[in-house]
């Protein structure tokens, strides 16, 4: 077992042989960790948990709790259920060290995921930083927003910075690797088409502290994949019960993910304030999905409507469907005296902020191994939500979907 006080100097060597000298990583550690309870979509990065697992065995940490109900913890369900309609590309670019293959990519009405691999070469003496930028656009110019995070090491924006383990070897190369997922939000495209026509554009830059040894660049793969326009609301419905009216304006079933549209009329509450929901899905009469479902804005100027997002793959044929809407939850996390109490059956310590931007830590014991600490943030927003007071439904909706 590492005490703290080998953990630190662990940690000073890292800071010694990685970081530049104008950076304070302790600084960083605790700026970066920090949590803010917001309940829409953010993938921890990678960087973030390397930090957090070094400090997290002996130190109190304020754990990353990134909000992936799209996830079940290294697993995207969703798309774990198409693998055999994900189509193989090899697509590849060379030039100057650098090799870049766009691997493969699926869409659906849903979402478009690529993911693709890519090692840079560099030469550098102590510093360099690599910083890559992928964007999907169709054949019209439109760009989509990649909005859903789905794995643990998947993200928009690939970066890096380094440097040798002694200060004072020379000149040396460098090679950054990684290999990336993403994901699309492909709500926008139109006319149900049974191909997509695509562009991934790729912006890198390269920067050593060697002059001359610094590149950037940019270049488009073009491809065609097809794409399942899976199955969608006929029209609205509405349910009205407890002072709350809620219709159900729009239902994608496609299969790597199921989207449902639900706008709220109340002199009561709104979104703002009873944002999560527990739901019941049925097909022909039969249970499918019950849950809290992932949940984001329809848009920054649409406040009254929220879109719900299910991984699993409920995509089976058109007809009768029925979405059961429980009860709401609020977004408002509880209280932090009644919140501690709870956790401290499962051996979690709540260390509530002391600012006003909402954060929270969460320390464990020095027995907890990484694998236990993801499913011990788990177990924390199980309990939180638990705890969360809620506006009683239910609200009924008997849809039909069509292609």
């Amino acid at each position: 077992m590492v005490d703290e006080k080998n953990l630190s100097q662990i940690i000073k060597d890292v800071n010694a042989s990685h970081i530049p000298d104008d950076v304070d990583i302790w600084d960083k550690i605790e700026r970066q960790v920090k949590v803010q309870p917001t309940p829409y979509f953010r993938g921890a990065s990678r960087q973030l948990r390397l930090i957090a697992s070094m400090v997290a065995i002996a130190l109190t940490v304020s754990v990353a709790l990134a909000w992936e109900q799209v996830m079940r913890f290294g697993q995207d369900v969703g798309l774990d259920a198409v693998q055999e309609n994900i189509l193989p590309l090899d697509l590849e670019y060379m030039s100057e060290g650098i090799r870049f293959t766009l691997s493969y990519a699926y869409a659906d009405a849903n979402r478009i995921v690529i993911g693709y691999d890519y090692d840079m070469k560099l030469i550098a003496s102590r510093n360099y930083t690599a910083r890559i930028n992928g964007e999907l656009r169709d054949r019209s110019g439109h760009v989509f927003a990649g909005v859903y995070n789905l794995r643990p090491d998947s993200g928009g924006v690939s970066g890096g910075g380094g440097s040798p383990t002694d200060r004072e070897t020379p000149p040396r190369q460098f090679v950054i690797q990684d290999s990336v997922e993403q994901s699309f939000n492909a709500s926008s495209v139109a006319d149900h088409p049974e191909q997509i026509e695509l562009s991934y554009v790729v912006s890198y830059h390269l920067e050593s502290d060697i002059e001359g040894e610094s590149y950037e660049g940019n270049f488009t793969f073009d491809f065609e994949i097809p794409f399942n326009s899976g199955f969608r609301l006929s029209e609205p419905v509405t349910f009205s019960a407890n002072e709350v009216s809620l219709t159900v304006q729009e239902v994608v079933i496609a299969p790597s993910m199921t989207r449902i549209v639900v706008c709220m009329q109340s002199d009561r509450i709104t979104f703002d304030d009873y944002e999560r929901a527990v739901m019941v899905i049925r097909h022909h009469g039969n249970p499918i999905y019950q849950g809290i479902p992932a949940v984001q804005p329809l848009s920054e100027t649409d406040v009254n409507c929220r879109t719900f997002i299910l991984p699993d793959a409920l995509y089976n044929d058109p007809g009768d469907w029925q979405i059961e809407i429980l009860e709401l939850i609020s977004t408002t996390m509880s209280p932090a005296e009644q919140l501690s109490e709870a956790l401290a059956s499962e051996n979690i310590i709540y260390i509530p902020s002391t600012e006003e931007d909402g954060s929270y830590g969460l320390r464990f014991s020095d027995e907890v191994s990484e694998d236990d600490t993801d499913l011990l943030v788990q177990r924390f927003e199980e309990i939180d939500l638990s705890l969360r007071s809620r506006w009683q439904g239910p609200w009924i909706f008997e849809i039909r979907t069509s292609q």
